[in-house]
């Protein structure tokens, strides 16, 4: 499955995830797997991020962040913490294995 990396430092990289745990692997970059959480977006995608980024004190993403605010998939206050990762076709990410 094709994704976008959106990265802390502002970069978006062209991915190739092929499993749940490559996914976790590529948004969670410590030894201490978190839970992921899913922001459903319009058009049928959404964004991957560690659920516990803020309170590990990830580093800020703007990239994730401007995209959850422009589609109103999070509240004007709220920000995105550490590397997410953007799927255009949530059904793609439903059959991924684990």
């Amino acid at each position: 499955m094709k994704a976008i990396l959106l990265t802390t430092d502002n970069q978006k990289k062209h991915i190739d995830i092929k499993s749940i745990r490559d996914l976790i692997s590529r948004i969670c970059s410590d030894f201490y797997k978190s839970p992921m959480e899913i922001i459903n977006l319009q058009n049928n995608s959404c964004l991957i991020i560690d659920e516990e980024g803020k309170f590990k004190e990830l580093e800020y993403n703007e990239l994730a962040t401007i995209i959850s605010h422009e589609q109103n998939a999070i509240l004007p206050s709220d920000f995105i913490s550490g590397n997410a990762i953007l799927i255009n076709d949530i059904d793609e990410f439903d059959m991924l294995p684990h």
